[in-house]
């Protein structure tokens, strides 16, 4: 059988347990401070976020510039290639017009 609790246990609990008016406003404030460096930090991820997002996008503008370098250095060599073919006449006029147009950067 359960013993019932009676009013005096109810009281010292509440008495032991229960928070005052200050006390709560002090919590409250330290919530609301949380709040802000929680909003701090969530504003510094995001500036990482696009720092980061700028970087790699400075590095794929590198590389791209990069391979455009050396495909146009590629490109010298067959465009070299198929005016030496066409002088050695192994390659008609139409031939070697055809081939220059397939490039990757056509004349």
């Amino acid at each position: 059988m359960e013993k019932e609790t009676t009013t005096n246990e109810i009281m010292g609990f509440l008495q032991e347990h229960m928070v005052t008016k200050e006390e709560f406003l002090g919590l409250k404030g330290e919530v609301g401070d949380l709040r802000g460096e929680v909003g701090d930090l969530h504003v510094k991820v995001n500036q990482t976020k696009l720092d980061l997002i700028d970087a790699m996008d400075d590095k794929l503008g590198d590389l791209r510039a990069d391979i455009v370098v050396l495909m146009r250095k590629e490109d010298r060599k067959v465009t070299s290639l198929i005016e030496l073919m066409r002088e050695k006449e192994l390659l008609t006029k139409e031939e070697a017009g055809s081939l220059l147009e397939l490039e990757p950067f056509p004349r």
